[in-house]
């Protein structure tokens, strides 16, 4: 138990170190071990873990569940890892989720215009395929209307020409 005790010791003290390291960089008035405290909810930026066993020279945790050993870390990927690796502040973290927000919103302002735009010019087409319609119908009406009046006068002539006998009256 003594041997042990000496050998855990060294390690004991880098962890403690660094998390003292790790608090005084991104001004946290407190630091809890969950596995003592009663922890009912942490934010995952919170999560110490893998940057103390970093900053110890020991291999962080690998989260094999979000990706293979084979398959290439997508940019999406890469970005939250640089996150994480980075020192925050709780000030710092609240800064760029701030950012994050803005970005997104701006993003959607964007969406928005792009399909205002698209619902305008849509009723714009709409409103000339009508008119075109609207003139269509009145050529096609109007040529019916011609059409209709020179069979009326073709078989009113007709009608005229056998009620009179050629050659005379």
């Amino acid at each position: 138990v003594l041997q042990k005790e000496q050998l855990i010791q060294p390690v004991q003290d880098q962890v403690f170190n660094e998390i003292r390291k790790i608090g005084s960089l991104k001004k946290y008035d407190y630091i809890l071990d969950s596995s003592e405290a009663a922890m009912l909810y942490n934010a995952e930026r919170h999560d110490l873990s893998d940057q103390v066993l970093k900053a110890i020279g020991r291999t962080a945790k690998i989260d094999s569940r979000n990706r293979g050993n084979d398959k290439k870390p997508t940019k999406e990927e890469l970005r939250e890892q640089e996150k994480e690796e980075r020192y925050l502040s709780v000030e710092e973290a609240e800064t760029v989720e701030k950012k994050e927000e803005a970005k997104e919103q701006l993003v959607n302002d964007r969406e928005k215009a792009r399909l205002e735009k698209l619902r305008v010019r849509d009723s714009i087409k709409a409103a000339r395929a009508a008119k075109f319609q609207k003139r269509r119908d009145s050529i096609i009406e109007a040529r019916e209307r011609r059409k209709d009046s020179i069979l009326k006068a073709r078989e009113a002539k007709k009608k005229a020409n056998q009620k009179t006998p050629p050659g005379g009256e």
